[in-house]
């Protein structure tokens, strides 16, 4: 297993044989022999060694003697996609989250006691450890090194965020807090960090699974400060309580937000790439102190209510187009909405209300349909986009890509225009691949009549490229930023 023969290794501390990152708490695993006869399995990954790699550790007979016994694990464990923070050797954020998920599954199916402890560094700065100093590292390996040692398989410790950190391990372990300090004394006697601490059972049987889930994601990141008026969580099942009651207050303030229009519009413009003309503007939503749009956006998507969210966009709109004298005078500008709106009678009709109100007004927006993707019924959504186009609304998709669904969704709804996914024009000059997939998707799209937009453009270089392959109309900040006022 170590590529070495057995007289070469006589005499060579155990841990040279480990990977970097798994030394300090090989060193912390073995600490803890004098108190129990065995520690392990831990994962700890032998140098050169292809496969995964178990250690136990036994201290059971008499003679002064530690045994080690190594062991590889088979493939398809589940070891090989795991992302690493190489300053603690402690696994990345989502990596520990989806491993927390498996420990949670397990607590709740087979009734193991295990728990989720967190762990914030308070006072880095002033606790005799600057952020970039010389002493960080080293601190950061050896508690990396010892709440690894203390989690299951010694793998299943995260760090969440600068200065806070995750373990599952089993339940009853001791005082995390009081051992946290030791241990950085221990390494320093120059540092004096403080800690906060926060432990969550596991075993919660009656919640779901789904529950669960989102129960370990509130408390993750309550107590790495993400959510506002977090409170101190012992177990899922509080925690799923206040996930719910947090849910239900930002779904009342976010309905108070689109009731009131208390949004804001900006307007960025969409060039035919031939010309460098305008063609139109496609509206994005900006909200007041909400944080990210897509945030936001996702959060509606996600509880359901971005039908009264899509239907505030076109009425704010509407009312920024009035501002301008009919005729040619008036921009023409992209709405977005949701699948998941489009798929609701009740948004059906009060659009087609809104529209038939507006008069003349509606045949000044466009829509592109986003979440595309999401999209249940294809037979249903053809004859919804139809009802819009033969009003007189061009009708477009976002996001269009080289999936099999993008090409099966182009061949069942008749729409007028498609926007190639940003991720294309991103790599169009330094992947062929990529340029390539945007050609033929722009040769699919001239023969069935449809214009294509490229969206993401910041360079001049991507520009004249795009045009070449037969692109139509461009977006991106190479053109403008989005503002609050169109100038006609």
């Amino acid at each position: 297993m170590t590529g070495r023969a057995t007289d070469e290794l006589v005499g060579e501390a155990f841990e040279t044989l480990l990977e970097e990152r798994d030394r300090e708490t090989c060193r912390r695993v073995l600490m803890r022999l004098p108190e129990r006869q065995l520690v392990g399995p831990v994962h700890l990954q032998l140098r050169g060694c292809s496969v995964p790699t178990m250690v136990r550790a036994i201290n059971a007979l008499d003679d002064g003697l530690v045994r080690v016994a190594i062991s590889r694990l088979p493939p398809g464990c589940g070891f090989a996609n795991r992302v690493y923070d190489p300053q603690t050797g402690m696994l990345e954020r989502e990596s520990f989250i989806e491993l927390a998920e498996r420990h949670l599954a397990d607590a709740r199916d087979l009734g193991m006691q295990r728990e989720l402890a967190l762990i914030r560094i308070e006072g880095l700065e002033g606790g005799g450890v600057e952020l970039h100093s010389d002493e960080l590292p080293s601190v950061l390996s050896t508690l990396g090194g010892f709440l690894r040692s203390l989690s299951i398989d010694g793998t299943s410790a995260g760090r969440l965020e600068e200065g806070v950190f995750g373990v599952v391990r089993e339940r009853g372990e001791g005082d995390l807090g009081k051992q946290l300090e030791e241990v950085t004394r221990a390494a320093s006697s120059d540092i004096d960090l403080r800690f906060k601490t926060q432990v969550v059972g596991l075993a919660e049987s009656s919640l779901s699974r789904n529950e669960a889930s989102q129960a370990l994601v509130h408390v993750l990141k309550s107590f790495a400060g993400e959510l506002e008026g977090s409170v101190q969580i012992r177990s899922l099942g509080e925690a799923l309580q206040e996930s719910y009651k947090a849910t239900v207050e930002r779904i009342a303030q976010f309905r108070n937000v689109v009731n009131r229009l208390e949004f804001d519009v900006a307007y960025q413009p969409i060039v035919d790439l031939a010309t460098r003309k305008v063609h139109h503007h496609e509206a994005l939503s900006r909200f007041r102190g909400w944080g990210m749009t897509l945030e936001v956006v996702t959060f509606a998507e996600d509880v359901g209510i971005t039908l009264d969210f899509d239907l505030a966009v076109v009425r704010k709109v509407l009312e920024y187009i009035s501002r301008f004298p009919a005729g040619r005078g008036r921009p023409k500008i992209a709405v977005n909405l949701s699948t998941r709106s489009l798929e609701q009678d009740s948004f059906l009709k009060e659009l087609e209300r809104i529209l038939s109100g507006s008069g003349s007004l509606a045949r000044s927006i466009m829509f592109e349909i986003t979440e595309s993707a999401e999209i249940r019924d294809l037979d249903r959504m053809a004859k919804i986009l139809d009802r819009i186009r033969a009003r007189g609304n061009k009708v477009g998709l976002d996001d269009f890509g080289a999936g099999a669904s993008a090409f099966h969704y182009i061949r069942s709804l008749r729409v007028d225009h498609v926007k190639v996914d940003g991720g294309y024009v991103r790599n169009l000059l330094s992947s062929e691949r990529d340029a390539s997939i945007v050609t033929a998707m722009t040769d699919l799209c001239r023969s069935l009549g449809v214009v294509t937009i490229a969206e993401m453009i910041e360079a001049e270089e991507q520009a004249r490229e795009l045009a070449r392959i037969g692109i139509n109309l461009g977006q991106g900040y190479l053109f403008g930023y989005p503002e609050r006022e169109i100038t006609v």
